[in-house]
């Protein structure tokens, strides 16, 4: 299988891609540390991924799939996760930073109405999150000569949105960190490394979004991204 032998840790692991890359990473063969502030939604995936394995709940948990719920916001939580992949299995090949987005998804306020603590949460949710995992987990990397990092931006951060300047700002940030951590000098002695973002567009699955992915599949292309694939894929 395409991920035997192979440690994954996954933030924002229980709903929408990031809970794909996580049965994908199972049935793929991995084992996977996943995180999420969302325990109901954590348990319903380890159900999932024992349905898929032919596995019980339980030894699905002990074998290949450790979930960590927790605030991805809070400074520990990165550490508790790279240390799980160490003990439970030996350290992180693969990270995949996918919590984030909106912190207050009612319909978005205009900035100049917006306070400094939801700032404050935005960044600490998509930017500052993804900068304590990368540090975390690359030293594990190094050590071990490989790695495979992935960000999550969003058509935002390229190209702004109504009433999403500090969204577009930070997830701005993400894809430009990202970029930064492919050049060789920031890499080190991490030769066999990729360091990737995926920009989701919504599930296709759901009816209000399925123009929406279109859109932004478009968008990408038309600033040079390549499109890799569905969510699933």
């Amino acid at each position: 299988m395409r991920f035997t032998g192979k440690v994954a840790i996954v933030t924002g692991g229980a709903a929408g891609m990031g809970r794909a890359a996580v049965l994908g990473f199972f049935a793929g063969g991995a084992a996977v540390v996943v995180n999420d502030i969302d325990e109901a939604g954590l348990r319903s995936l380890t159900d999932e991924a024992a349905a898929l394995s032919g596995e019980a709940a339980a030894e699905a948990l002990t074998s290949r799939v450790v979930p960590v719920p927790g605030d991805i916001t809070d400074p520990a939580t990165a550490g508790l996760l790279v240390e799980l992949a160490e003990t439970e299995f030996g350290g992180a090949d693969i990270l995949f930073n996918y919590a984030g987005g909106d912190p207050d998804l009612a319909p978005q306020t205009p900035f100049v109405e917006q306070d400094e603590d939801f700032w404050a949460r935005m960044i600490a949710m998509n930017l500052t999150s993804t900068l304590r995992t990368c540090r975390a987990v690359l030293p594990g990397m190094t050590a071990r000569g490989y790695g495979r990092i992935v960000n999550t931006g969003a058509i935002a951060g390229r190209i702004g949105g109504p009433n999403m300047a500090v969204y577009s700002a930070v997830k701005g940030g993400v894809i430009a960190f990202t970029k930064a951590m492919n050049d060789p000098a920031a890499k080190g002695d991490l030769a066999d490394a990729e360091v990737v973002a995926a920009f989701p567009g919504g599930s296709p699955d759901l009816p209000s979004s399925r123009d929406r992915v279109g859109k932004y599949t478009e968008q990408l292309q038309q600033q040079g991204i390549k499109i890799c694939g569905s969510i699933d894929e």
